[in-house]
């Protein structure tokens, strides 16, 4: 309902958000901000001290968040329902990152994160082979603590983690507790649509249940 407009006089360029009748209904007292609010947010940038810094305004102008950020990262939905839809916001102090969408703001702590889905978001700590993954809830504290070389969001209740590098490691799933429901046996596994799963297995693919048993194989 709103759209990201600037006037000129005497190249001092000034920007509004506008309504559909051209009227002012934001008046943006910044030269860099994102054109588009995402769940009723969006990110302005300034300079400070010599570097750009970011912050983030809601829908009445109001700054939600102070312009202390390094970099801000939209996080696209992959899913089938939502595809291509921004859900959260990335942001980044340092070389650490934490998350912002409309009811959580969760401060930069870790080497990456991900959006939430059912509850809980992947987040990573360390990095290059030191880096390990686990879930958080929605104040930063680790829910599943971070013991696996990598993770897919949760669906269904249930996750895949891999245990080991990228060419030799397995991949297993666990539920929202942590608890290892299907022991890590798989060379890839996606997440669970309802009660079953893809796998790569071997040197082919197969679909499993939620025990891990083999429903069909190619």
């Amino acid at each position: 309902g709103l759209a990201l407009a600037g006037t000129s006089k005497e190249e001092n360029l000034q920007l509004s958000f506008i309504d559909h009748s051209g009227k002012v209904v934001i008046p943006v007292p910044y030269k860099i901000i994102n054109p588009r609010f995402i769940n009723g947010l969006t990110y302005f940038g300034i300079e400070k001290n010599g570097t750009r810094k970011y912050g983030f305004i809601d829908r009445t102008g109001k700054t939600i968040i102070e312009p202390v950020y390094d970099k801000v990262e939209e996080i696209i939905s992959s899913s089938a329902k939502d595809l291509g839809k921004v859900i959260a916001f990335k942001v980044k102090s340092g070389e650490l990152w934490g998350l912002i969408s409309s009811d959580i703001v969760i401060k930069p702590a870790f080497s990456e994160i991900a959006a939430f889905r059912e509850g809980l978001a992947s987040a990573s700590t360390g990095t290059g082979e030191q880096q390990k993954y686990g879930f958080i809830d929605t104040k930063g504290n680790w829910i599943i603590q971070p013991l696996y070389d990598e993770v897919n969001d949760f669906a269904y209740g249930l996750a895949s983690v891999r245990i080991g590098g990228m060419l030799d490691g397995k991949w297993g799933y666990i539920d929202t507790n942590g608890k290892m429901v299907i022991e890590p046996q798989f060379r890839y596994a996606y997440n669970f649509l309802g009660n079953i799963a893809l796998v790569q297995r071997g040197n082919g693919k197969a679909i499993i249940d939620r025990t891990g048993k083999v429903l069909v194989e190619e």
